[in-house]
């Protein structure tokens, strides 16, 4: 397969990075002269994938807080001062939604682009978008209706160990 070299300007191992990308035990050997790296290029598909990923939520991420503004607003979900706040006014609550929204959109998009084309990485994407989105709830929650430090903590650390051991797994 097509690979990429990494050059070291030091004496050291070089490893077939694209054998072991596809899962084939990779000898590791004593380089003479600049260790080498290879692994796979990035194909055009999975580019593709990502540009319009990333793109999607960009885009959502720029169009939804008009949108959602007026709607915390009829809700009523704003933040009054007290001693302890970085503010004097009320200020709107809960526009980190529509990042949210935008990072949800733009991961299942890029979780669905990655296998519709065969791309491998699919799982660990979706992974990291259901964290994502099980962490954004939680400051939803806490916009909404509040929650204390201990449970917001014990949420926060329940959703980075599961992300964690759902990744190694």
């Amino acid at each position: 397969p097509e690979g990429f070299v990494v050059h070291f300007p030091c004496d050291a191992v070089s490893v077939d990075l694209a054998e072991a990308a596809r899962g084939v035990s990779a000898p590791v050997r004593r380089a003479h002269g600049p260790a080498r790296l290879t692994a796979p290029m990035v194909g055009a598909g999975a580019a593709a994938v990502a540009a319009l990923a990333g793109a999607s939520a960009l885009i959502l991420s720029l169009g939804l807080p008009p949108l959602l503004r007026p709607l915390l607003e009829r809700l009523g979900i704003m933040d009054v001062p007290n001693e302890r706040s970085s503010h004097v006014r009320p200020v709107l609550r809960g526009m980190g939604l529509a990042v949210l929204i935008a990072m949800a959109a733009g991961g299942a998009l890029g979780a669905w682009g990655l296998s519709a084309s065969g791309q491998s990485g699919t799982a660990i994407l979706l992974v990291a978008v259901l964290a994502g989105l099980a962490s954004g709830l939680t400051g939803l929650a806490e916009d909404l209706r509040g929650l204390s430090v201990p449970l917001r903590s014990a949420l926060q650390i329940g959703i980075a160990l599961a992300s964690s051991i759902a990744i190694v797994a």
